[in-house]
């Protein structure tokens, strides 16, 4: 114990090393998920609790084999708090609840995984925890084999196992940034694994940390470095210019034609808030024509630009939108985020066409729309609000026409009504309000919803409040503004506003209770053009409509609005909810829209629509083929080592020196001390004590151990197959006794587990022992 403190910087050090060289190879796997921050900072920290209980337990000389079982249980304590702590014991120790929601939710995220094409969307909630596993994994494989093992070539695996994800799976392939990052941070752990061998030979020089290797050349851990960081720089160089010379690698530093995602602007835009162009053109009665519509959709209605998911308290706007160019607007759209019911009307055709005068960044679409097309501009769909923004740097709305397909779910008050708690990916942010929030509204919504036992019979009681009993007049001459202050006095006290306020104060209401909300913007229904089909959205029409979150059904929108500028409100929220049926509930009964997991679950069942992608199954071979070489990895390694040692046609010297470390090497794995201080003879004494030989295996001993001490102090000699055959043939015999002496559980683990293969000494090589017997000559 008085060594942990000597010990500790350096296998930290080694171990944070090994840790952030595998999570630089995680960014790799960016691509797999929208809002990739969401598993990659929680991967870190865990990297960080696993190299730090790691380096802890080995300068405390915890066996090797135990390091890795109590980081898994220290990282597994981490994601069930990190996620679940809710329903764990003191938010730390897991509870059967917590860890039926972990094992749920990585079961559904493989499944999601696995499922979509990549990028997953971020409301698929349990991809994120799904990952962090994986990446957790990753992770504590390189720490096993880099420090736990002390093999950091063999750790290069895991790594580059990592690093052939996206190449397989991924459309824009693997970054050349993060190959870089990794590369040299594997070079550098490779440097330091191999300065410690390095300044493990020779002589040392007291009181400078230099060493003398045995053809008296000055060795220390500065000129191990340097030579591992000039043959590291010309490695990496190498294998970054070489694909400049084949056509297929160009991609590497995207120098193709542009047509790989990422390409062109930026892929991340800050919209403007349209609620202003809403104001004026409402307040202004010009009903100027703005959207062209044919259709044989009848009633057609909410055709939607833009969603407001940020609440400032000053106003509602748009987040930042992820639109890659992999985004572009091509067809087939992903199916709309927290939506699982197959149960759809049949889709209609939209026709539209955007007037002269009409300038846009956001285009007009129902949603949730399952095929867009578009044939002029650079058009690109976010995935978590699937409104379609315009990504060109000059081009126009003007006039464009395109086509959409109403996608028409069929929701009903029932399906509203027994919907499952939302998961907290959606939760946490569409909840999020500011500080200052006066208290007044929510203790308005309180009451307003009081009696209310669902979230869909809350929102029903909010929309009706609005719309007829609260004593809301519409008014277009109403001061605009929707922040803190203007809403508080708008449900209390003024209580006349238009479209803006009401679907404002709907939104900030719905989130006091914790219901998921926010505000869309687009236009509520069109006029008749000149035939049943053809339609006119006007400036008049442009409205908002708040729009609330039911796990299983997705964003459904709600009109608080009052009926003379609305209409008449969502049929789903006129009808009467039919009574569940129990059987339906039954943990046997198949899973519909009605019998998801309960609230308690938090986790989303998959869905049963999108684009599949052509790679299930991959992540989870992965995962199989890593957890495979990891738990191999000792035993290859120990084959390996049996097989140079003892290999035939040896000279005497490099035979000795094999069949001496092979037998130590046993010895270790059994668990049998070996003194390694001592000569070979008095070595051998002592293992003759360890078993019970019979005279011929004594005999058998001495004449190995005469070998070998002839070959290490001796003359140079010969040697004839028969010679080398009775060596070989003592190593088997002696091996086999040794592993006699002991229980045949510990033979099993000597199998299983060599411990030889951590030996931070290795046996002189042939090499030396013949330059020693050269000198002698």
């Amino acid at each position: 114990m008085t060594r942990t403190p000597t010990r500790l910087p350096r296998t930290l050090g080694t171990s944070m090393l090994a840790m952030f060289t595998g999570w630089v190879a995680l960014l790799s796997w960016r691509g797999l998920i929208d809002l990739p921050r969401h598993y990659l900072g929680p991967a870190l920290v865990a990297g960080f609790l696993l190299a730090a209980v790691g380096a802890w337990a080995r300068a405390l000389r915890v066996p090797w084999y135990a390091v890795p079982l109590i980081q898994v249980v220290v990282c597994a304590l981490f994601v069930n708090h990190h996620y679940y702590a809710a329903s764990s014991w003191h938010r730390w120790v897991p509870t059967p609840t917590s860890v039926r929601h972990v094992w749920h939710a990585v079961h559904l995220g493989a499944v999601d995984v696995n499922k979509f094409t990549a990028p997953v969307s971020a409301d698929r909630h349990e991809a994120y925890i799904y990952l962090l596993v994986c990446s957790i994994g990753i992770m504590l494989a390189i720490d096993l084999l880099a420090c736990g093992l002390g093999r950091v070539p063999l750790a290069g695996l895991p790594i580059l196992l990592t690093l052939s994800i996206p190449i397989s799976v991924l459309v824009q392939g693997l970054s050349w940034v993060v190959f870089v990052a990794t590369a040299f941070l594997f070079l550098m752990l490779l440097s330091t694994e191999e300065t410690r061998r390095v300044l493990g030979w020779g002589r040392t020089v007291v009181g400078n940390g230099t060493r003398w290797n045995s053809l008296d050349q000055m060795v220390n851990g500065g000129s191990v470095r340097t030579a591992a960081v000039r043959i590291g720089m010309v490695t990496t160089l190498g294998a970054l210019m070489l694909p400049l010379a084949i056509p297929v690698g160009h991609d590497l530093f995207g120098l193709h034609d542009g047509n790989k995602p990422g390409n062109g602007p930026s892929s991340g835009i800050q919209i403007v808030n349209p609620l202003v162009d809403l104001r004026r053109d409402l307040a202004a009665q010009t009903h100027t024509p703005l959207v062209y519509l044919t259709t044989d959709q009848p009633d057609p209605e909410y055709l939607r630009m833009t969603v407001l998911d940020e609440f400032t308290g000053t106003d509602w706007r748009p987040s930042s939108r992820h639109i890659p160019k992999s985004n572009q607007v091509h067809g087939a759209m992903p199916a709309a985020p927290g939506s699982t019911s197959s149960t759809k009307d049949d889709p209609h055709t939209w026709d539209l066409r955007l007037a002269s005068t009409f300038e846009t960044r956001w285009l007009p679409t129902p949603y949730p729309a399952s095929d867009v097309t578009v044939d002029t501009g650079d058009w690109r769909y976010d995935v978590t609000t699937l409104d379609i923004v315009d990504a060109g740097a000059d081009s126009t709305s003007r006039g464009m026409s395109y086509q959409t397909a109403a996608a028409n779910p069929r929701i009903t008050s029932t399906s509203l009504n027994d919907a499952f708690s939302p998961p907290t990916s959606i939760v946490d942010p569409m909840t999020k309000l500011p500080a200052n929030l006066p208290k007044t509204i929510k203790d308005v919504a309180l009451q307003v919803t009081r009696g209310a036992t669902t979230e869909y019979a809350k929102v029903v009681a909010l929309q009706d409040w609005f719309r007829s009993t609260g004593g809301f007049t519409y008014s277009t001459a109403q001061r605009p503004g929707s922040g803190t202050s203007e809403l508080a006095r708008f449900i209390t006290t003024d209580k006349v506003g238009y479209c803006e306020q009401f679907a404002a104060a709907m939104a900030v209401m719905g989130r006091t209770l914790g219901i998921p909300s926010r505000v869309s913007v687009g236009f509520r229904s069109p006029d008749v053009n000149d035939s049943p089909d053809n339609y006119i959205f006007t400036s008049d029409e442009l409205h908002a409509w708040p729009e609330m979150y039911f796990a299983g059904v997705g964003w459904v929108h709600f009109e608080p609005t009052p009926s003379v500028q609305s209409g008449r409100a969502p049929a789903y929220t006129r009808e009467r909810v039919v009574a569940p049926n129990t059987a339906t509930e039954s943990p046997t009964a198949p899973a519909t829209a009605n019998n998801k997991p309960k609230p308690t679950d938090n986790v989303p069942a998959p869905t049963t629509t999108g684009a599949g992608g052509n790679h299930t199954w991959i992540p989870l071979l992965a995962l199989i083929i890593l957890v495979l070489l990891v738990s191999a990895a000792p035993r290859l390694l120990r084959d390996s080592r049996r097989r140079m040692w003892l290999a035939p046609g040896q000279d005497p010297p490099s035979l000795a020196a094999g069949a001496w470390a092979e037998l130590q090497a046993t010895a270790t794995d059994l668990g049998i001390a070996w003194p390694a201080a001592k000569s070979p003879r008095a070595t051998g004494q002592l293992l003759v004590e360890q078993v019970n030989p019979t005279p011929e295996q004594l005999a058998e001993l001495d004449d190995f151990v005469e070998f070998v001490e002839r070959a290490r102090y001796a003359r140079p000699f010969g040697t004839d197959d028969a010679t080398q055959q009775q060596v070989l043939a003592a190593v088997q015999s002696w091996s086999a006794l040794l592993a006699s002496s002991v229980r045949p559980a510990g033979q099993r683990l000597a199998r299983v587990f060599p411990r030889s293969v951590l030996a931070r000494r290795t046996p002189a090589p042939a090499a030396a022992i013949g330059r020693q017997a050269a000198e002698r000559v």
